[in-house]
């Protein structure tokens, strides 16, 4: 009996062996996430967990990973990229904010295909190996543009942060182990896309913690005083860098580039002064606090505005240098805090509304021939 149980155990060692071999990626320079972790052919009907917008919605992706794609791969007119921002995973498909361009060009007399190609917790240096671990996978994918909806996922960062980016490998020989196995383990992506389509992504008990809308009184001042460059020139002139990496690879792909500014609901402006929450308290943004230096640590939504402020700028200017079609959302947007935001990051369908709105507007002249 027990031969026969070692016998069996070796054989289906064998065989996991074998597909590891097979179908992750150890014997190349490519990073297994695009071909397993995102969802594919993946559809979610669910009551509406933030109780905002349609009461039951709808989740889809398609045979290539994207969302919101009518008709061919070959012919798509705008493909949008980002983090859990663009993807949108608690705003129904007709209500995000790509569905929300598609209509209003369509009232417009207007037939453009915009495809939603943004995953959860992804920042630029994702977004850069979209192209050759994703995109360039798909047969006979075009696209005019490609719209980056950026910035949130890299506020402060330095490096990759996550395994929904390339990942970083560290003089620590065990932590390069698993940052290798996460990278190349077909595995490790299959139980990925299990936790993904299990867990509704992002957190919600993170609901609205540092949402402006739940913070009276505000504060009108920093607590961070020094000037930022002296802080976080690293990180803004990295992310600088990387747009216009971006920017590179997108006229290399064929298609032109757009660059969007982002904002966060920790801040807000009235009367012309900007005002914040008092007192940061943990969210997904934690993890990249820690990693600052500890007189810095305490933060309140003045400071978060800064931060914001200065990499949107850094954005900007990294976009005209390389002639890209430049959208500064952050001042271009008045949103109702309370009504289109869930949590400090995260949009509800009229918060989706109104980048859609802003988007078309901005962009509606542009040829789609």
């Amino acid at each position: 009996m027990l031969r026969v149980v070692a016998i069996n155990c070796l054989l289906i060692g064998f065989v996991l062996v074998v597909a590891e071999l097979v179908f992750g990626t150890w014997f190349s320079d490519e990073h297994a996430l695009m071909k397993f972790t995102q969802l594919r052919n993946y559809e979610n009907v669910q009551e509406n967990p933030i109780g905002v917008g349609k009461p039951t919605i709808t989740y889809t992706r398609d045979a290539y990973g994207f969302r919101g794609l009518e008709g061919s791969v070959s012919d798509i007119d705008i493909l949008t990229v980002g983090g859990s921002t663009t993807d949108q995973r608690w705003v129904d498909d007709s209500e995000t904010y790509q569905a929300v361009m598609r209509d209003l060009f369509a009232d417009n007399g207007q037939n453009v295909s915009i495809v939603n190609a943004g995953i959860d917790g992804q920042s630029t240096y994702g977004h850069m190996a979209n192209f050759s671990s994703w995109f360039n996978e798909i047969p006979d994918l075009q696209t005019r543009y490609i719209l980056f909806y950026v910035g949130i996922n890299d506020l402060l960062i330095s490096q990759p942060t996550d395994v929904f980016d390339v990942v970083a490998l560290e003089d620590n020989p065990y932590n390069n182990l698993k940052a290798t196995i996460k990278d190349k383990s077909v595995f490790y992506q299959l139980y990925h896309i299990a936790r993904t389509a299990m867990s509704g992504e992002h957190a919600l008990n993170e609901l609205n913690r540092n949402n402006i809308a739940d913070h009276e009184p505000l504060v009108s001042e920093p607590l961070i005083t020094a000037p930022l460059m002296d802080v976080f020139g690293p990180s803004l002139d990295g992310y600088a860098g990387r747009i216009a990496e971006l920017g590179r690879m997108t006229r290399e792909f064929g298609a032109e580039p757009i660059f969007v500014t982002q904002r966060s609901a920790r801040w807000t402006r009235r009367d012309g002064v900007v005002l914040g929450i008092a007192e940061y308290q943990p969210d997904f943004f934690e993890l990249i606090r820690q990693q600052l230096p500890e007189k810095y640590q305490t933060l309140n939504g003045v400071d978060f505005y800064r931060l914001e402020r200065a990499l949107a700028d850094a954005q900007m200017s990294a976009c005209q240098q390389v002639n890209a079609i430049c959208l500064d959302l952050l001042d271009g947007v008045e949103f109702d805090l309370a009504a289109d935001f869930y949590d400090p990051i995260h949009t509800t369908a009229s918060g989706s509304q109104a980048i859609g709105e802003y988007l078309f507007t901005n962009l509606r002249d542009l040829d789609f021939k």
